[in-house]
């Protein structure tokens, strides 16, 4: 029968058969005549049917004034531990919580002994300064706000109650006592009204809390009513001022020094004003002018290189469908002056070393190598052609690399502060989670741009499903920062210097004059094509009878491709005799060489070891924290 009460009454007080609860909890605060207190807790714990080493208590060791201030260290000391009455082997740890931040932990309990049942835990405690300012923002008041009961205790609380015993300064007349309950930042109080046993002592008491439930109380009295001595200074010191105030104008000012390091290495030169050029630029191949255009030798030049080179009558191009790669086959003509360096190169040494037709679906190691290294080659010989004809100052794939070293090299101060301030406010977890979550989204991020350069649709919705997961896993461990935190804090302003650097490294290389004039003939030609303007083209024809076909691997290069071919039905126009294949799908044809061209010059999966495949609140002042079992 009396266990049958016992599981009965177990049952009505919300802690099931077996499992680990707190029974009795209470709390003792004294407060000395200058503000310090002296803590003494004794907690009955239940290890039910368990079998544990004994508790662990956590206790915050600092308090933050405000969310984005610098914990200040309370100086807790003076630890004392029992169990039953009798002493028992405890360590001291430091540990780090989000809402918290660092406390320490005593891990009470034998490591070579369980126990199981109940047992009754004493922690004593000094705290020489728990003065606060008033959570109501009354410069005449000051306060003691305890979290008696932290909440961080991991099991369901049957009972708690906690008495204070005040200094002579104080009493029943100069003090009013307000209570908080729930978990952390909640506002209400389901606790007791305060229950004064004399003047200068009371009580409240709690029932029935759920686990992550804590209880905070703050006696409210006259300013100075407690001198200064145990008062937490509100004024930080100058080294907190600093990483206070610094972050922010810091990244500012780092951001200033891209921007004025990136113009004097060319980003942002004015080239004048643009007019439209109907006719391509003279002298330049594409492969050239896609290098002008933006500093940089890319292979989605290839493309529209190569349909220049049908344009000028030294190749043939078979789009067989949507689902079959595009065949290259070397027209007869014989190679003229009006070639470039670049277009001999990709016409004799990339496409057709050999033979005269250039299969996309082929693959080996050897065409794999030919390729990279062409690839390479052709970049390398652009980049030189640049400077040596007079459109460059200096190779710009050199001048990015200078910018990205002095970069990220004069990033090292700010990151490492605005790192610094991060691990203070947050904690080391923090610091891991957002690296985990700036090194993973990175590489997202990458994957989206480079696919959304290519046009590669499957790559974009992959870097966005990649991104969704990433961020949907961190959102639980991310829920108790704020929208600040994350934005104006360190994950903010460190992907702000990130960008920067992104930003202004795709614009440096410095232009000449020549380089500025090249420049604006490209970026006429850019206007004319992006206009598409029928009437006007229609007279050009009549006067240069081959502006359609001249302009359409310009439209491929620019991404006006489907609005270019557009034109050829619209003004009746027959389409060039160097491509065979419907013109609206020219943008596709466009993407398929591309990618199909940068697949070759990847080596076979089976011959790399490569794969294929698919204000006041509870918890709002000092102490609290939490606990368990182990």
């Amino acid at each position: 029968m009396r266990t049958l009460l016992t599981l009965l009454l177990l049952f009505l007080l919300g802690a099931p058969a077996g499992a680990e609860a707190i029974r009795d909890y209470r709390t003792d605060v004294t407060i000395g005549p200058h503000g310090s207190l002296t803590i003494h807790e004794t907690i009955r714990y239940d290890f039910g049917i368990a079998h544990r080493h004994g508790i662990f208590r956590d206790i915050p060791s600092t308090v933050r004034l405000s969310p984005h201030s610098l914990p200040i260290d309370l100086g807790l000391g003076a630890f004392r531990v029992r169990m039953d009455g009798h002493a028992v082997p405890w360590e001291r740890e430091s540990v780090h919580a989000a809402d918290a931040g660092t406390m320490i932990r005593l891990k009470i309990g034998d490591p070579a002994r369980r126990i199981t049942g109940v047992h009754t835990y004493t922690i004593d405690y000094w705290v020489p300064r728990g003065v606060f300012p008033a959570s109501t923002g009354s410069v005449d008041e000051e306060a003691i706000r305890w979290n008696v009961l932290g909440t961080g205790w991991q099991v369901p609380i049957l009972r708690f109650s906690a008495r204070f015993t005040l200094p002579p300064s104080l009493s029943e007349d100069n003090v009013t006592v307000l209570s908080y309950t729930g978990r952390y930042g909640a506002t209400g109080s389901k606790a007791s009204a305060p229950e004064w046993s004399d003047p200068s002592h009371f009580s409240i008491q709690a029932t029935n809390l759920a686990p992550h439930e804590g209880v905070t109380v703050e006696i409210l009295f006259p300013k100075g009513a407690l001198g200064a001595g145990g008062r937490v200074e509100t004024g930080a010191p100058a080294y907190q001022e600093v990483l206070n105030t610094l972050p922010l104008p810091l990244t500012l000012l780092y951001l200033g020094f891209l921007y004025l390091y990136a113009r004097r290495n060319g980003a942002g030169e004015d080239p004048g004003s643009v007019a439209p050029r109907y006719r391509p630029p003279e002298g330049l191949s594409i492969l050239e002018s896609g290098l002008l255009i933006d500093r940089f030798a890319d292979r989605q030049d290839l493309a529209p290189a190569i349909l220049e080179l049908g344009a000028l009558g030294y190749l043939k191009i078979y789009a067989n469908g949507p689902d079959t790669a595009p065949s290259i086959l070397r027209t007869d003509k014989a190679l003229g002056d009006e070639l470039t360096e670049d277009q001999r190169y990709l016409l004799e040494t990339l496409l057709f070393p050999t033979g005269k037709s250039f299969i996309l679906s082929e693959r080996s190691s050897a065409t794999a190598q030919r390729l990279r290294d062409g690839l390479a080659e052709l970049s390398r010989r652009l980049y030189r052609w640049s400077v040596e004809a007079g459109y460059l100052r200096e190779n710009p794939e050199k001048v990015r690399r200078r910018f990205l070293l002095v970069a990220l090299l004069t990033a090292i101060p700010p990151a490492a502060l605005l790192l610094y301030r991060a691990y203070l406010l947050h904690g080391p977890d923090f610091l891991i989670e957002m690296l985990i979550l700036g090194l993973f989204g990175s590489v997202g991020v990458g994957i989206f741009i480079s696919s959304l350069r290519k046009r590669a649709y499957t790559g974009i919705l992959f870097s966005l499903a990649w991104l969704g997961i990433l961020v949907t896993g961190f959102i639980p461990d991310l829920k108790d920062f704020s929208v600040t935190d994350l934005l104006l804090d360190a994950p903010g302003l460190l992907l702000l210097m990130g960008l920067g650097i992104w930003y202004f490294h795709r614009r440096v290389g410095p232009f000449t004059p020549k380089g500025l004039e090249a420049w604006r003939q490209i970026a006429g030609y850019r206007e004319f094509i992006s206009r598409v303007e029928k009437d006007r083209i229609r007279r050009l024809l009549k006067e240069y009878p081959d502006t359609l076909d001249r302009g359409l691997p310009y439209a491929l290069l620019f991404g006006f491709a489907p609005q270019w071919s557009a034109l050829y039905n619209a003004l009746q126009v027959p389409p060039p005799d160097w491509y065979d294949g419907d013109l609206n799908d020219l943008d596709t044809v466009g993407r398929t060489l591309r990618s199909d061209i940068e697949r070759m010059a990847e080596p076979p999966a089976t011959e790399t070891g490569g794969f294929s495949g698919g204000g006041g609140f509870s918890g709002g002042g000092g102490g609290g924290g939490g606990g368990g079992s182990w």
